[in-house]
């Protein structure tokens, strides 16, 4: 409970309406007027938060620092709601791809969570990859996945599913490129090497001493 929902007034108020509340209230709940203990000893702990409340508000300049502090909390409040939201949304997305393999429900909740976190690699990745299985979305698809890439440039999965889009497209030499850049991340990448083998290029695993690279591709 903030300082003006303790004097029961909006953030508008006037000065005077400030004082009148405080009035109001100090004679309400004044500790002089409860006999019972424990009543007086909460009637003193919320007279001291009202007078606490009443000496910020009645001041401009201490009033105009709270307000801030108020709506930096807001801000942050809603900020933190938000990604709570998204990440709700991945995770009903997850769910209707893993679970009920309805890549269309899939679809629709991972652009919900990438709407309200436009910069989370993760939730770009699984959008992506939904909408690569359609041809026509595969442009918007590849979109994603570059942003992906640069909200996260270590990530090799990210560039061997872009290897992957380009693989389905027929754009061969460009997934290899991707392949490519997705082993040198990381040399175990599953898909990668799955992808550069469903083209003929075989990825060795034994370089022979000469550097992992030197002789990173032999074809069959």
């Amino acid at each position: 409970m903030n300082y003006y929902d303790l004097l029961q007034v909006n953030k508008n108020a006037s000065q005077g309406e400030i004082s009148s509340a405080f009035r109001k209230l100090i004679k309400q709940h004044h500790p002089d007027r409860y006999s019972d203990p424990e009543e007086k000893a909460d009637a003193e702990k919320l007279f001291q938060k009202i007078t606490a409340a009443f000496n910020v508000l009645k001041d401009p300049e201490k009033r105009a620092a709270y307000n801030q502090t108020l709506d930096s909390d807001k801000e942050s409040v809603q900020q933190t709601d938000t990604k709570e939201q998204a990440v709700q949304f991945f995770k009903n997305g997850l769910h209707q791809l893993n679970n009920l393999a309805n890549n269309k429900m899939a679809e629709e909740f991972f652009k919900k969570a990438v709407y309200l976190d436009k910069d989370n690699a993760k939730y770009l990745f699984y959008l992506a990859t939904v909408m690569s299985a359609d041809p026509r979305k595969r442009r918007k698809a590849m979109e994603h996945l570059e942003k992906a890439v640069t909200l996260d440039p270590f990530s090799a999965d990210y560039r061997a599913r872009i290897g992957t889009i380009y693989l389905n497209g027929g754009m061969k030499t460009r997934a290899v490129k991707y392949f490519q850049k997705a082993l040198k991340l990381d040399e175990s990448c599953q898909e990668a090497i799955d992808g550069l083998a469903n083209l003929g290029i075989e990825v060795s695993g034994d370089d022979g001493g000469k550097g992992f690279f030197s002789k990173l591709f032999s074809r069959k």
